[in-house]
């Protein structure tokens, strides 16, 4: 019975608990999102991160045609290529936990810090999606990968 209570309680206290494993580790930091795809003429290496390897979009992650999702960040940061960014908000709207990678920086970026991260979208309708344009907590990993990104894309 006290079992029951106690269950019984925490679906009054807490109606919208998920039971999903979304749990982001690593460092915060309150930061502005904004979106590009990778189709934008603007973009120094179209649709290539600074490593010559393809960017992938949330949708294609969403849709489960990709591993991770690319993103680009300022990097003086000298964030290392491929560290894993989460956004709980994000993991929130869609019900799963995405991946994001630091795979690129960006000219329009520099000086930014911590306060910017651009999220690669399918397209220009996407990239005025409230949800990739929104001021969100980021979780970058503490795992270390390889060297950092040089400027990549150019940002309109």
């Amino acid at each position: 019975m006290l079992m029951l209570n106690f269950y019984f309680i925490a679906l009054v206290l807490f109606p919208f608990a998920s039971t999903k494993d979304f749990i982001c580790t690593g460092t915060e930091y309150l930061t502005r999102t904004t979106a590009f795809y990778p189709s934008d003429p603007a973009n120094e290496r179209g649709a290539l991160d600074c490593r010559s390897k393809p960017i992938y979009t949330l949708q294609e992650y969403v849709d489960g045609h990709s591993e991770y999702v690319s993103v680009a960040m300022d990097e003086t940061l000298k964030i290392p290529y491929f560290t894993e960014i989460c956004i709980p908000s994000l993991n929130e709207k869609y019900d799963m936990k995405i991946k994001f990678r630091v795979v690129s920086t960006a000219k329009a970026l520099v000086g930014l810090g911590y306060s910017k991260i651009v999220i690669a979208v399918d397209n220009l309708e996407d990239a005025y999606d409230h949800s990739v344009n929104d001021n969100v907590i980021m979780v970058i990993s503490n795992d270390k990968y390889l060297f950092p990104c040089e400027v990549g894309i150019k940002l309109g």
